[in-house]
């Protein structure tokens, strides 16, 4: 089974037992976000929970999806 970064995202925010919202307009895309048929392992949940928050976006830092001002 090849799991794509979507995939990946969604299972942990299921694992996490929070809502995800994939956004996508393409049909083929919401088959494969919603086939999440896996589980991640509590190692790799723990790597995942605990990386290093990306302080600076650089240039994107202005956008409020990357500098926090929504």
């Amino acid at each position: 089974m090849i799991i794509h970064s979507p995939q990946l995202c969604v299972r942990y925010t299921v694992q996490l037992g929070t809502v995800s919202l994939p956004k996508t307009a393409n049909k083929d895309h919401m088959k494969t976000n919603a086939d999440v048929d896996f589980e991640i392992s509590a190692e790799d949940m723990e790597i995942l929970k605990n990386f290093k928050k990306i302080e600076n976006y650089g240039a994107n830092s202005e956008f409020p999806v990357y500098g926090g001002k929504l």
